[in-house]
């Protein structure tokens, strides 16, 4: 979410162009415009509102303190922060397949990425096949793993 370039700090809070839509309580990540430095914390206000609050420590986890350690300035980037995991479960085949999950938040169910069994990967475009043997778990090839990217979610 753009960052308000004619206010873009106020105390506590991170003013923005429009509403935040980041939930209450939500983990937000805000870094200096080239991105050199940044500080990870709890959000306390509401999903409409038009800035992104630092909670103090009456929230749960809540941060230590309620004050930014950098001025944040119009080309301030603000980022709801996520995590993925990727695993290997039973797929809907009955067959070992490789699943992705939003963790943080926790919400969505899992979603299959490859059945096992023989499949072809469209974004490698070669054969692939998820077998697994006591205490060994094999995975599709170097070349297809590399594919994979964590990023924060750019506010939008």
């Amino acid at each position: 979410m753009p960052v308000n370039a004619a206010n873009p700090q106020n105390g506590n809070s991170i003013n923005l162009v429009d509403n935040s839509e980041v939930p209450v309580n939500r983990i937000v990540l805000a870094t200096l415009g080239d991105c050199s430095e940044g500080e990870l914390f709890q959000k306390s206000n509401n999903f409409n509102s038009s800035s992104v609050t630092m909670a103090g420590g009456n929230v749960i986890p809540g941060n230590n303190g309620n004050n930014f350690n950098l001025a944040y300035d119009s080309e301030t980037r603000v980022y709801e922060f996520t995590s993925m995991a990727y695993y290997i479960g039973q797929g809907t085949n009955g067959e070992p397949a490789l699943f992705r999950r939003l963790m943080t938040p926790l919400e969505p169910p899992p979603q299959e990425l490859v059945s096992g069994g023989s499949r072809r990967c469209n974004s490698c475009m070669a054969s692939t096949r998820l077998e697994t043997k006591p205490q060994t778990i094999m995975f599709p090839p170097t070349s297809w793993l590399t594919g994979i990217r964590f990023q924060a979610s750019d506010l939008r």
